[in-house]
């Protein structure tokens, strides 16, 4: 997980959680005291930056949408099993 790096940054700040299981994005936002968001268009409205580490299979679309909401990006795992792919 990133988010402990994050957190460290002198000039970041974890601000919320969200997860395609809602209760994992629950237990984070408890276990980091921020919000677990239900819609990701709400985290996305609620940051600048967006880390994300999902399986390469949904990762593809969740930075995309991301991208388009005009957000700064860290991708934790391949953007796709092949070159075609990540394309």
């Amino acid at each position: 997980m990133t988010w402990p790096v994050l957190a460290m940054g002198p000039l970041t700040r974890v601000g919320g959680a969200w997860s395609r299981t809602a209760v994992h994005a629950e237990e984070l936002g408890e276990q980091l005291h921020i919000p677990a968001f239900a819609e990701i268009d709400a985290l996305f409205d609620a940051c600048d930056a967006v880390a994300i580490a999902v399986t390469p299979a949904a990762q593809p679309e969740l930075a995309i949408r991301a991208a388009r909401a005009g957000k700064t990006l860290l991708l934790e795992k391949p953007l796709g099993l092949d070159v075609a792919a990540a394309r």
